[in-house]
């Protein structure tokens, strides 16, 4: 997601202030490391959101003040993921909606992230 005016590259915004992942098993390593560690280098960036598709996790990271990073982790369904960035309050039974729960994996641990 991003507020500012498109400058004629249609595949990247270089000013998001939402970034949003769905986690595969062969992009995981590289989203929670190089990936958020590029990203948290965005100085427009407010929240890097990446979504687990084979367990209910959300891994939330957010931009506070003085440049400080915070890390959230939801793994109930009765959880609420808060996109403080865009204003917006979803459920992460909504998230999960069509995703056979059943073939998902119950909660875990955190798995090892940047700081």
């Amino acid at each position: 997601v991003a507020c500012d005016p498109p400058d004629g590259d249609e595949y990247t915004s270089h000013q998001p202030i939402l970034i949003i992942e769905v986690l595969s098993a062969s992009t995981a390593k590289t989203d929670r490391r190089e990936k958020l560690r590029n990203y948290r280098n965005l100085p427009g960036l407010l929240e890097y959101v990446m979504v687990a598709q084979d367990r209910v996790r959300i891994e939330t990271w957010r931009r506070r003040e003085g440049d400080e990073w915070e890390i959230e982790f939801l793994t109930r369904l009765d959880d609420t993921l808060e996109l403080e960035s865009v204003g917006l309050s979803v459920s992460v039974a909504q998230v999960y909606r069509n995703v056979r729960l059943d073939e998902v994996l119950g909660p875990e641990e955190p798995e090892e992230s940047l700081p």
